[in-house]
């Protein structure tokens, strides 16, 4: 199985999980045996976990739309050397949980600087 179907079959996998606990969806998940826990497909699996939980849990994303993102040629860059080139810096930033679903404010300010906004109207 290449890596590329490896992904397809763990996206496919993930879509049907129904809890919302990422590493419990983790576990189970690495327990088929196309999954190496230390090959690259790891990367799209724990990614795919938590925006499924998240999902889950009530989060408001388009899941379908970030689940397609996760593949091999966007999430990962798995090259020969890549730790030499993460600590040179040489690396650009992938695609995450956080820069995908979270806000670097957090909600009880964003709700406090809303409900401001509401009082001076």
């Amino acid at each position: 199985m290449t890596t590329e179907e490896k992904a397809a079959k763990i996206i496919e996998d993930v879509r049907g999980q129904t809890g919302t606990n990422p590493i419990k969806m983790f576990k189970a998940l690495t327990k088929n045996d196309y999954i190496n826990i230390h090959g690259p497909e790891h990367h799209i699996l724990d990614g795919a976990c938590f925006l499924m939980a998240y999902h889950n849990a009530g989060g408001k994303i388009d899941k379908e739309e970030l689940l397609l993102d996760f593949n091999l040629d966007k999430s990962d860059d798995i090259p020969n050397h890549y730790e030499q080139r993460y600590w040179n810096g040489e690396l650009e930033k992938k695609y995450t949980f956080r820069n995908r679903v979270l806000s670097e404010t957090p909600k009880f300010v964003q709700k406090k600087m809303s409900t401001s906004k509401n009082e001076s109207e």
